[in-house]
Formats: C-alpha cells, sequence, structure tokens
C-alpha cells in the first residue's frame, strides 16, 4: 500500500484501507428571485401541486390494503402521470412533508 498523507485522503472520500470514494448524489436547489430556496409546487420542475399530492394521499389511505377500491401505487401513478416511486414517497410522506 503506498504511502500518503491521511488528511489528504479524508479530503478525497478515500479510507484509509484505499476503498473508492463514496458517491454523492448532486441536488439541484434553485433560488427564486426573491433570494429564497423553491420547494414543492413553487419549484420550475415541479410536475404536481400540494393540492394533487394532498388528494392523492387521500385517495391512497382512504380504503386499506386488500379493500376492492384501495388505491395502490399502480394505480395513483397512472391516474396523476407519474412513477410508481414518486408516488410511494409522496403518499409516505417521504416527499413534501
Amino acid at each position: 500500500m503506498e504511502q500518503c498523507n491521511s488528511q489528504l485522503k479524508l479530503q478525497l472520500g478515500w479510507s484509509f484501507i484505499g476503498s473508492p470514494p463514496v458517491t454523492r448524489k448532486k441536488m439541484r436547489v434553485v433560488i427564486h428571485r426573491t433570494g429564497k430556496y423553491t420547494h414543492g409546487e413553487a419549484h420550475p420542475k415541479a410536475t404536481l401541486g400540494d393540492h394533487e399530492i394532498e388528494l392523492m394521499r387521500q385517495l391512497h389511505e382512504e380504503y386499506p390494503v386488500g379493500h376492492p377500491k384501495h388505491l395502490g401505487y399502480r394505480r395513483l401513478a397512472k391516474m396523476f402521470g407519474i412513477a410508481k416511486t414518486t408516488v410511494r414517497h409522496y403518499c409516505n410522506y417521504e416527499r413534501r412533508e
């Protein structure tokens, strides 16, 4: 193993045993002309408004899982025109809390 400064390894994201650096997801943040960050429906790439997300959550929670009228993630995704995983994140309050 090559000799190097441990501080340099920490700055580059390498561990002490020589494993590759951990990749991090880049998050794009848009700053509105007022100088504030935009979140939710104010973001330029938002496809759904806050009202539609609240409606989606109500439809999902209206009937329990297994009930014939229960709307699952797949059916809600088709109704709103978004990905199934996005519906799951909204319904579990992982996004747009």
